[in-house]
């Protein structure tokens, strides 16, 4: 049984107050055979008990101060809540920031005319011959397709984050720790309106600017 008790593990999809009945149950099982575990250390196991995703809320617990058992559960309901409201918005925030980027994208040509006839060159362009913009800002021979060319061809090596979304998307199966497959179901809209199946999902890690960790989910 006390074997059984450091071995405790969260299994995946399990529903948090189903995982915690279970550990009570496996607590009450000890006491009943002369084994009391005191509440230090079933915080030990209770939060060494967690997937991944739970390592901010459980970093957190850790540098509270004389919080009780229960506190701890209450907190782990509330952050399996919200975690799964996460799950279930997250396509939804994958098509909203892909249809603002593409409404972005349609009103940029605009924007950079725009900003070329205010920026006050009378000069000659030595791409086109054109008068009124500089051959860094000429759109000759540009398409919308080429630019899509080159991004497709070309991997960048970092990430672009949205403080706005919920979610990122990555191409590449190796930038993902804790990879878990995702067996259909889930679709993410992209700017040319196309739509693309989402094959798994996982946790990305990063060094920020300050020199601190990053986690992504």
């Amino acid at each position: 049984m006390t074997r059984r008790l450091h071995e405790f593990k969260m299994d995946a999809g399990t529903a948090m107050a189903k995982h915690l009945d279970a550990f009570d149950e496996l607590v009450v099982g000890l006491q009943t055979l002369g084994e009391p575990v005191d509440e230090a250390r079933q915080l030990v196991v209770l939060l060494s008990s967690l997937p991944a995703e739970y390592e901010l809320i459980s970093s957190i617990i850790e540098n509270v101060k004389d919080i009780t058992l229960i506190e701890v559960k209450e907190k782990l309901l509330k952050e399996c809540e919200r975690l799964e409201k996460k799950d279930t918005t997250s396509e939804r925030a994958f098509k909203v920031n892909a249809r603002r980027f593409k409404g972005n994208k349609r009103s940029g040509r605009k924007w950079s005319d725009q900003k070329k006839n205010s920026s006050g060159f009378q000069g000659k362009c030595f791409k086109c011959n054109k008068v009124g913009h500089m051959k860094r800002d000429c759109q000759e021979g540009t398409t919308d397709g080429d630019a899509v060319f080159v991004v497709s061809t070309e991997r960048v090596n970092g990430w672009l984050i949205d403080s706005g979304a919920t979610a990122h998307m990555t191409p590449h199966r190796s930038d993902l720790f804790e990879y878990e497959n995702v067996n259909g179901g889930i679709e993410v809209t992209i700017a040319d309106g196309k739509k693309l199946q989402v094959t798994g999902r996982g946790t990305v890690r990063l060094l920020g600017l300050d020199g601190k960790r990053i986690k992504m989910v």
